[in-house]
């Protein structure tokens, strides 16, 4: 991946507005360096979009040719994807109105259009559908009846995965398979928006969020979803449980900026999200640490109690954070380096619980599943998932080294900032905010 390349692509994905000087900006660079960003590209979740930005801009030139026709051809797929998932979101969304359980549709179709124009450009693995807890052994009795299967795996954890059982399905074997209708996706049951066990970071969400649920319809299917300001936070923390396991694509961050954009002179809304926010200090931190890298990579004009509310929950290390590892981490998809436990650290306050974190964080284990049997390839597969774990080890190894050495420069530079206060994040870090004086 080329960082100026993804930096320019980056920018050309502006919310407001593409900028005056992108095709030339864009042609500076050669067809090595785009095809060598194409990984990079299909791994952030924002080649469709950035692609679509292009086509709709009548500047297609700026792409080589070549990496134009692979960018076209994963549209297309990623049509055809499409056309099956909501072939099979339709007959999950029956299954759910007509067994009466009160639910949620969470991401997915639910995002558009305030956060994504067109589901075509989205990367969609799974459905999540949200419910009561006290209705989970129904919902999996319903779910199996309609010929679901549920992941072994999944008995002792959260969320609750399902997978269709006639459905075929292949694993991608390569980043451009993604977009295929092959490739397997799950449905995900879940009963509560946080991992606080998981994660050791305890938030204290709005009560009731099904409460205030409403209705939707989309292409012709009705369905709940939660309500815009629990919708909005529940993105935040997907994005922030994202950050702080090294792997959250860019396509987060372009997402809730185009919803804040899209909302910037909705004053209920933003008068409601600021009463959900009121009293809850970690939830508000975790906002305005997302809300901060949204707007610095794709500049959403930011109503000023938006502002208000940002810069009263903004504390200084979390500010030093974003400046220092998190816009970096962003355009590498938050797997360049281990940076983001410093931001889990100003979660996790009980030293023995972080020593826990750090350690599984630091020294991930996870046994390599390598093919069994006798079949075409195997060789050829196992010898690429060899490549693959020897490239983990080394990322691992490398990525902890760095980090213990960088440490203690971090921990006195948040020292040094909780001296000065809260002057790193002010209005002037938000020169789009809209003032309604």
């Amino acid at each position: 991946m080329n960082g100026d390349l993804a930096f320019e692509i980056v920018r050309a994905l502006s919310v407001q507005a593409l900028p005056q000087d992108t095709p030339e900006r864009l042609s500076r660079f050669s067809i090595a360096q785009w095809r060598r960003s194409l990984g990079w590209f299909h791994a952030s979740g924002i080649a469709l979009y950035f692609w679509q930005r292009m086509k709709s801009n009548g500047i297609l030139a700026v792409v080589p040719q070549d990496v134009r026709a692979v960018l076209e051809d994963c549209l297309a797929m990623n049509r055809k994807r499409l056309e099956v998932m909501v072939k099979e979101f339709r007959f999950v969304n029956h299954v759910f109105r007509e067994s009466g359980i009160q639910y949620a549709v969470l991401k997915g179709f639910a995002l558009v259009p305030d956060y994504c124009p067109d589901p075509a450009l989205r990367n969609q693995y799974d459905f999540d559908f949200f419910i009561p807890v006290e209705t989970l052994e129904f919902a999996d009795r319903c779910l199996q009846d309609a010929g679901f299967v549920r992941k072994e795996r999944s008995r002792c954890c959260h969320p609750v995965v399902y997978l269709a059982a006639n459905r075929q399905t292949h694993p991608p074997a390569n980043l451009g398979d993604i977009y295929s209708p092959l490739t397997p996706y799950s449905l995900e049951v879940h009963t509560r928006l946080w991992e606080a066990e998981a994660e050791k970071i305890s938030f204290e969400l709005p009560a009731s969020p099904l409460a205030r649920a409403g209705e939707r319809d989309w292409n012709g299917i009705k369905f709940h979803s939660l309500s815009p300001e629990d919708a909005l936070i529940f993105q935040v923390l997907h994005a922030f449980r994202h950050m702080v396991n090294n792997k959250c694509r860019l396509s987060i961050f372009l997402e809730i900026a185009r919803f804040v954009q899209t909302h910037s002179s909705d004053d209920i809304f933003w008068l409601r999200l600021t009463a959900l926010l009121r009293g809850r200090r970690r939830l508000s931190e975790a906002t305005a640490g997302v809300f901060s890298l949204a707007f610095s990579l794709f500049g959403p004009e930011m109503p000023a109690e938006a502002v208000a509310l940002l810069r009263a929950s903004m504390c200084p290390a979390m500010a030093l954070w974003v400046s220092r590892y998190g816009l970096r981490l962003a355009l590498n998809n938050f797997s360049s380096s281990k940076g983001s436990l410093h931001l889990h650290k100003l979660f996790v306050e009980n030293p023995r619980l972080w020593a826990a974190v750090r350690r599984r964080k630091l020294y991930p284990f996870q046994r390599p599943t390598l093919p069994q049997g006798l079949h075409r390839g195997r060789l050829r597969l196992t010898y690429k998932q060899i490549i693959h774990v020897a490239g983990r080890i080394y990322f691992h190894v490398g990525s902890a080294l760095r980090y213990i050495w960088e440490r203690p420069a971090w921990e006195y530079a948040v020292r040094a900032s909780k001296r000065a206060g809260n002057a790193a994040f002010h209005a002037e870090a938000w020169p789009n905010q809209r003032s309604r004086r």
